[in-house]
Parts: C-alpha cells; sequence; structure tokens
C-alpha cells in the first residue's frame, strides 16, 4: 500500500476532503491507533481535520553528503 500500487487495486478510493468523521460501530476493547507517531486509545468516533499549510517540516541544507543524490 505504501508504494503507490493502491491506485490500482480497484476496491480502494481516492475522495480529497477537508474532513473525515469516522465511526466504529465494533470498536474493540483496548483498540488502538497511531496519531503523530504516538500510540493512542482508539475511540468509537473519530474526526479528522486537514489544517491546509500547518505543518511545518524540518529539512537538511543542501550540502555534501546531498549532492548528486548520494549521501
Amino acid at each position: 500500500m505504501l508504494t503507490g500500487s493502491w491506485r490500482n487495486n480497484p476496491d480502494v478510493d481516492e475522495i480529497p476532503a477537508k474532513q473525515v468523521e469516522l465511526h466504529f460501530p465494533r470498536l474493540r476493547r483496548g483498540a488502538k491507533a497511531t496519531i503523530d507517531g504516538e500510540l493512542v486509545r482508539l475511540p468509537k468516533d473519530v474526526v479528522i481535520i486537514i489544517h491546509a499549510g500547518e505543518l511545518q517540516v524540518l529539512v537538511p541544507s543542501e550540502g555534501p553528503s546531498n549532492q548528486n543524490g548520494a549521501g
């Protein structure tokens, strides 16, 4: 799934959205999810909201080890 093969899977749909609401009526007790790298208990109702432009990413400056894809 992480290599992009999901795009060719007929069972997977891609739909752009700013907000997604998930409901898990048969959620197992103690079910967990990962949010921002942290393991948390998964509630029965989850709201995911995209805040465009809010993600700040630190990237290394171009240095000798990053030139020409070497490194």
